[in-house]
């Protein structure tokens, strides 16, 4: 049973023993669970803990030692419940009744290394009920500014990748943890630090703008996964960062009304000195990603790599095919060079 699954089950039991009266037990073993869960997970278990929450109190409600307990806490007793209880807090912030959804989120605890109760609050700023929505915007307004740099790296990557992108509240709460002042040093711990999740979409949607052109640099010699490294390397090797901005109608046969689309790219010029680039070079050489290498082998195919004879010589032994095969290419290309490293041999 992996951890999503033991968590929805826990939850399950946790919400018919809040409705009996019992809760502490169950409230526990559920807390330890969920707070294991990456932002990624509590977003997918979501709706699925929603129907766990109705369900629970349906079969409750057939039970005859619950009928007088559901009966009796119903809003607004229950919704008191659960601000006197942050573990029934963390609980119900998933649950199918709005009204204690905004209990929930008045009430529930948040600790700075929780980050599974973090994505629930941004999770409830896009929720459908408005008032769920505002209870949830005045705790985050008032939580962000306090949030250390290892909390927002862990929130960073999910927030621009899945909270921009939501309909009703996304994007205003994606603005407000850009407000905070370490906003930009989380962003590049995560790029530089994480291996899982979409990170190169995430840089290539940041570096839109200039605010990581200064860590592009380090990214490319020493980031730990080699997606980011390899995007990073393109973009210090090329001098100019480039991105999609929509698309184009394109006429394949305009008499008949045939068409397609096309995508629409943008680019912005970066300032990169030339002993980084050089060092990125030469980085990128002894990379241990073949992405990483066959980027340098296509800048010594634009450039012709003479100030760099050594990475030249190491990447035409190159283990990987799609690198040898670019070197055979550069050594057609430059013909002289050959004709050197045969000489110095």
């Amino acid at each position: 049973m992996t951890d999503i699954q033991k968590t929805l089950h826990l939850a399950g039991k946790a919400v018919e023993m809040c409705l009996n009266g019992r809760p502490s037990l169950a409230l526990r073993r559920f807390n330890a669970h969920r707070a294991r869960l990456s932002p990624w997970d509590v977003a997918r278990i979501d709706p699925q803990l929603r129907r766990v929450h109705r369900d629970a109190e349906f079969q409750g409600s057939r039970k005859p030692g619950v009928v007088t307990r559901i009966l009796r806490l119903k809003p607004p007793f229950f919704e008191q419940e659960i601000a006197r209880s942050p573990q029934t807090a963390w609980l119900f912030v998933h649950s199918h009744n709005g009204r204690y959804r905004q209990s929930a989120v008045q009430s529930m605890i948040i600790g700075d290394e929780d980050t599974a109760a973090q994505t629930a609050l941004l999770q409830r700023c896009n929720d459908w009920v408005p008032q769920v929505r505002e209870a949830a915007f005045d705790r985050l307004r008032t939580r962000a500014p306090q949030l250390s740099q290892t909390a927002l790296a862990s929130l960073v990557v999910f927030a621009v990748a899945r909270v921009g992108i939501w309909q009703r509240g996304g994007a205003e709460a994606l603005n407000i943890l850009r407000e905070c002042p370490l906003w930009l040093s989380a962003l590049e711990e995560a790029l530089a630090k994480q291996t899982n999740g979409p990170l190169v979409h995430v840089l290539k949607r940041q570096i839109v703008e200039s605010a990581l052109d200064h860590a592009l640099n380090r990214l490319a010699r020493s980031a730990r996964s080699p997606f980011v490294r390899s995007a990073a390397t393109e973009c210090v090797l090329n001098e100019q960062v480039r991105w999609k901005s929509g698309y184009a109608k394109q006429w394949v046969n305009k008499p008949l009304g045939i068409s397609r689309r096309v995508p629409i790219f943008k680019e912005r010029v970066l300032d990169i000195d030339p002993a980084n680039c050089a060092a990125v070079v030469r980085s990128g050489a002894r990379d241990a990603s073949a992405m990483v290498r066959k980027k340098i082998a296509d800048k010594f195919i634009r450039d012709g790599g003479k100030e760099f004879s050594d990475e030249v010589k190491l990447l035409s032994k190159d283990s990987a095919a799609s690198v040898r095969s670019r070197m055979e290419f550069f050594h057609r290309k430059y013909p002289s060079n050959m004709k050197k490293d045969k000489v110095n041999d």
